[in-house]
């Protein structure tokens, strides 16, 4: 029976739909009111003997397309599903539609401002994949019809007019032509949820179906694109489009594994090897250019030396700064790091194509040199100290910058964040007044700490009144506005750090983390040992806290960027503590970037350099569990006094589980009684499969590894003892 048929009996109430559906049609809309009934009309206007459903996308718009889907579902209730967002995913609900809401044969997309010409759409398409098991994919021609010029053409005919070539019915990288959304039709052989690495927007999704197997195309027009300027790509600036361009190019090639090298190099417009060098590294360019190894290696050894690249700065050179020049380098971007630290003690530096010895703090001067030598973008990747001077730097120079000068000072003055929080619902450890101490009404122990400084500088644990009164003097010296804070002191709280990527002004969980720390005895109390992630109070969050975190994230108003939480678990809930507009400073990200293929680092050098608030290599979406995988960060402590020996530092770093590790110190330096982490001397990064394999991995380390004094004792204080439950659901 044909659908439009169908219709008409189903008005009547003499029939009702009882075959299960073999194609689903997902409508995506929002703020369409104008257009929306047009579409669903042509929808109903199909006339087949297939069963199908329509799903409806509604990204909660703020007009009347709601209301007129709902009127819809009402009516056909047997076909139609309303699917509808309580918050604007900016078409985000798109990919997970893909991932739950396929449960047929057959899928196809439309949008809420365009609409199907041909009644028989359906009709030809199932019934062409049904008869052709060997092609995954049958589209048709489409009508482009441009509201501002009053045009309208055919998409084929215009495409080998240009080209001077038929494209017959077959559709390859090799034979292409882009086709719009509203008149492909897919066979349901891809699981997009185990794809991570690229975005599955609809271009993406073209390409993978055409990498999947055959594409069919059928010279008939089935449905009419309308070319208006709110529309997302017809709407955007060149220069926006190229810089897109450039991206995916670099994103699919890779994904690709190079296998369409010589496609993704044209779809970058009027763009010469010059350009390409430098977005997308010496070694990328010539894969998809030419491919030969040979000229990969004589190419690369040339733009080593060539100061013609994008050029971007790195504040300070710490160890887990290297990982960001390493990037930046695979992308073909000269790198510069800055510091006042010598060559030898910088180790970002010694991998740098060039290094300053300008201390990040000196703004004016850094400022200066970056005009020199026209720096393309600046970056302060995961210190706390480099936070405001990149602020500075990047606002003087009018490049891309994480944030503004009023949200790093909410992000920097522990006082002033968490009125933040509180004033967006998120809870942060009590504290007590002045008033308080005077009256004494405190409840001991306390931490004393001062509004901005650094880490723990100036924090002092108090366990009675006058302690607590020379602590505050501490404070009031560490801190540059004299202010201080009187905190709970969380005896026997999970210490606990999230942190996120803000992608056009949606906060994605990166990484969720148990932080243990060392012992009292050690003074080593407040210094991280042992990270483990995801935090087995992951889940918890998820329910009890993370909405009411993001919402905060997103009232702080940035675009792109990282925000980096450090809290107490307590009675299921998470009180914080730390903030900052910054990663942490772990290799967390090289555990991160191996196990999901999003890339934090290149994300924030493509920003960087572009101001692009979309960019992002790889898919952010639920990184945060590793994909199943579980990521320890052990670092080992020792006792104040000078190395006489390090022993087996090698032996260990040939587990092949670490992905990362760092030696800060060497033998015959001397270690002071800090208490932070100057005491720690070196680090490892390790990726496990289980939980399971955390303990023995601990014990290898501290087996193989052994620090000694000058007197041959053991100098290792505060080693990670892991023994607590692996239940992940906790």
């Amino acid at each position: 029976m044909l659908l439009s048929l169908f219709v008409e009996n189903y008005k009547k109430g003499l029939i009702k739909m009882t075959n299960e559906p073999i194609l689903t049609l997902f409508l995506l809309t929002y703020n369409q009111e104008n257009s929306i009934r047009k579409t669903i009309e042509s929808i109903l206007a199909q006339k087949t003997k297939y069963p199908f459903i329509v799903k409806i996308l509604e990204d909660c718009s703020t007009d009347k397309t709601l209301e007129i889907c709902k009127e819809y579902v009402e009516k056909y209730p047997h076909l139609f599903k309303l699917i509808a967002q309580k918050v604007n995913t900016k078409g985000l609900h798109c990919r997970i539609a893909r991932e739950k809401e396929v449960n047929t044969k057959y899928w196809c997309f439309i949008e809420g401002d365009d609409w199907y010409l041909n009644d028989l759409w359906i009709e030809k398409g199932v019934s062409f994949l049904e008869q052709n098991q060997d092609y995954n994919c049958y589209c048709g021609d489409v009508l482009y019809s441009n509201e501002a010029e009053n045009t309208k053409q055919s998409c084929v005919t215009e495409v080998q007019k240009k080209s001077f070539k038929k494209l017959g019915h077959d559709l390859s990288f090799d034979n292409y032509i882009y086709i719009q959304t509203s008149a492909r039709m897919y066979r349901n052989v891809i699981d997009f949820s185990k794809i991570r690495e690229i975005p599955i927007s609809d271009i993406y999704t073209w390409y993978l179906f055409l990498d999947k197997g055959k594409v069919y195309l059928e010279h008939e027009i089935m449905s009419q694109y309308n070319i208006t300027p709110q529309g997302i790509w017809s709407g955007m600036a060149e220069k926006e489009k190229k810089e897109r361009d450039f991206y995916r190019a670099i994103v699919c090639n890779n994904f690709f594994k190079y296998k369409y090298s010589k496609f993704f190099a044209k779809t970058i417009k009027n763009k010469k090897m010059k350009i390409l060098k430098f977005l997308l590294g010496a070694k990328l360019a010539m894969k998809i250019l030419y491919g030969n190894k040979e000229q990969i290696k004589e190419f690369t050894t040339k733009l080593k030396n060539n100061k013609a690249r994008k050029k971007v700065l790195l504040l300070a050179g710490a160890d887990f700064h290297c990982k960001v020049v390493r990037a930046a380098q695979e992308m073909g971007v000269y790198t510069i790091v800055t510091d006042y630290l010598p060559v030898e003690n910088s180790p970002a530096k010694k991998i740098a194509d060039e290094y300053w010895m300008l201390d990040i703090k000196d703004v004016d001067s850094i400022v200066e040199k970056c005009k020199k030598e026209k720096v393309d973008g600046v970056i302060a990747y995961c210190i706390d100290p480099a936070q405001l001077p990149y602020q500075q730097i990047c606002e003087k120079l009018n490049l891309p910058c994480f944030g503004t000068k009023e949200q790093y000072e909410i992000f920097t003055n522990k006082i002033l964040f968490k009125d933040f929080c509180r004033k967006n619902g998120v809870d942060v450890v009590p504290e007590y007044t002045m008033e308080d101490v005077l009256h004494d009404k405190v409840i001991y122990p306390v931490l004393v700490k001062p509004s901005d400084s650094r880490g723990s500088r100036g924090q002092t644990v108090c366990f009675d009144k006058s302690s607590l009164l020379q602590a505050i003097d501490i404070a009031k010296k560490e801190s540059s506005d004299e202010k201080f804070l009187i905190e709970r002191y969380m005896v026997g709280a999970q210490d606990l750090a999230v942190a996120y990527i803000v992608i056009n002004n949606e906060p994605f969980l990166l990484k969720i983390a148990d932080r243990y720390v060392g012992l009292e005895k050690d003074n080593l109390q407040r210094q991280q040992i042992s990270n483990v992630i995801p935090s087995l109070f992951t889940n918890k969050y998820i329910e009890n806290c993370e909405n009411n975190v993001k919402k905060m994230i997103k009232n702080l108003g940035i675009k792109f960027g990282a925000i980096f939480l450090q809290g107490f678990v307590c009675d299921d809930k998470v009180f914080f503590y730390d903030p900052g507009i910054r990663f942490p400073g772990t290799e967390f990200d090289v555990v991160l970037s191996d196990t999901t293929n999003f890339n934090p680092m290149k994300s924030v050098i493509a920003y960087a350099l572009t101001g692009d608030v979309s960019a992002s290599f790889g898919n952010p979406i639920n990184a945060y569990n590793l994909n199943g995988n579980i990521c320890v960060i052990l670092s080992v402590a020792v006792r104040p006094g000078k190395i006489g020996e390090i022993i087996g530092f090698e032996n260990v770093i040939k587990n092949k589980n670490i992905l990362s590790s760092s030696l800060r110190y060497n033998e015959g330096d001397i270690i002071p009684n800090s208490g932070d982490v100057k005491q720690r001397v070196c680090e490892f990064t390790a990726k496990l499969s289980s939980r399971e394999e955390i303990e023995p991995f601990i014990k290898e380390v501290y087996s193989k590894l052994k620090i000694l004094d000058e007197n041959g004792k053991d100098m290792i204080v505060s080693k990670a003892i892991f023994d607590i439950p692996i239940n992940t659901g906790a």
